[in-house]
């Protein structure tokens, strides 16, 4: 019996790790490009040599956490293969097989869960409303101003707008918690459908990914695309540039990674284009929660990042990318914090808030939202 067959609790997870292996060996033809860019694989083989070795049993699905889930090696895959789909399925198994350390991820599924918390959660849903602003944790736990302002603009733009503050839990998901992740975001998914919400305005790229992925019956558009818009041709540029992270989620995405550049250049900012970009982006160092089991592979990612930026402030339309980048000593901000504060941005003025003044700014955030939406 194989690795992937013993333990077996949910036949659906046998089946679904089963066939994507089963679809990387029919498919990869170990030619190599998806390798020379990824310290994962590099580590332990192509995605065809990976599959097979999981079949033979001589790695478990435990490799899978080593992996960041960020895409690259499907935008580089001459075959079009998706290697993320079967690390993916890995590590649902292992989770579902009980194998799967979780303790490395106790502080990461903590913060998920005290933004799904009564505490820091809240529906500012008024009547009639059909459209709701859906943040996310991190943006307005860091950047309170940016998403003060961009709150109030887009009441501007959608007068009878609500806001949603819960966590969409990507966080689960990705950690192949799959059947806790269905049960949370389902109940989010039907509690904002019986309120009447038909379009989530998301800015946040997971939460972006998440809501297209698993919110049926809802519409999903960026704050970026809204705000970009919204806005006149570009003026001329100033000398000062920028060079532009784009997140993973956003890979595939061209209309959002446009609006994003968009809003950096009507404040009149260059845009540098790193080696890596659009659907060839690479990893800030976060994704998969790599760091958490092997931070040497994660910090090969975000030292990779620092080094083509070549000096420039980097701008980041993901608050865990900026932060990601800010702690290895770049000079990184979110794209909302250019976009509405320019000056005080770049001169430092403005700094996204540390760990505990995050949850402060949340709660105040919150009650702000008690107050003026009823």
């Amino acid at each position: 019996m194989s690795s992937i067959d013993s333990i077996r609790q949910n036949p659906a997870l046998a089946d679904e790790l089963s066939k994507e292996l089963d679809t990387v060996r029919e498919t990869c033809t170990s030619c190599g490009a998806c390798v020379k860019h990824c310290a994962f694989l590099n580590k332990y083989g192509d995605p065809f040599t990976i599959a097979g070795r999981l079949r033979s049993g001589s790695i478990t699905e435990a490799v899978a956490f080593e992996c960041s889930l960020c895409g690259l090696c499907e935008a580089i895959c001459p075959q079009g293969v998706q290697p993320a789909r079967m690390f993916l399925a890995m590590r649902r198994s292992a989770v579902d097989k009980g194998v799967a350390e979780m303790k490395p991820y106790r502080r990461l599924l903590s913060y998920e869960a005290r933004g799904h918390s009564r505490l820091f959660a809240h529906y500012a849903i008024p009547q009639g409303c059909d459209t709701v602003l859906f943040p996310g944790c991190t943006l307005p736990g860091t950047r309170p101003a940016a998403t003060a302002a961009l709150t109030a603009r887009l009441h501007e733009l959608v007068p009878n707008l609500g806001v949603v503050l819960d966590c969409c839990h990507k966080p689960s998901h990705d950690l192949g918690r799959q059947e806790f992740f269905a049960m949370r975001f389902g109940a989010i998914r039907e509690r904002l459908l019986k309120a009447g919400v038909s379009t989530i305005l998301t800015a946040c790229p997971n939460c972006t990914k998440t809501f297209r992925a698993y919110g049926d019956g809802l519409e999903i558009r960026t704050v970026y695309e809204l705000l970009a818009d919204a806005e006149g041709p570009a003026p001329e540029r100033s000398a000062v540039e920028v060079m532009v992270h784009d997140p993973c989620p956003f890979r595939h995405d061209e209309p959002v990674r446009a609006a994003s550049r968009k809003l950096l250049e009507v404040r009149r900012l260059g845009v540098h284009e790193p080696k890596r970009t659009g659907r060839r982006t690479q990893c800030c160092g976060e994704g998969g929660s790599v760091g958490c089991v092997d931070a040497a592979l994660a910090d090969n990612w975000t030292s990779s990042r620092l080094e083509q930026s070549e000096g420039l402030p980097i701008a980041a339309s993901c608050a865990g990318c900026a932060a990601m980048l800010r702690r290895a000593g770049a000079d990184a901000h979110h794209v909302l914090d250019l976009y509405f504060h320019p000056v005080e941005t770049l001169s430092g003025t403005i700094k996204p808030s540390g760990f505990l003044a995050g949850y402060l700014n949340r709660l105040r955030y919150k009650k702000k939202l008690k107050k003026t939406i009823r």
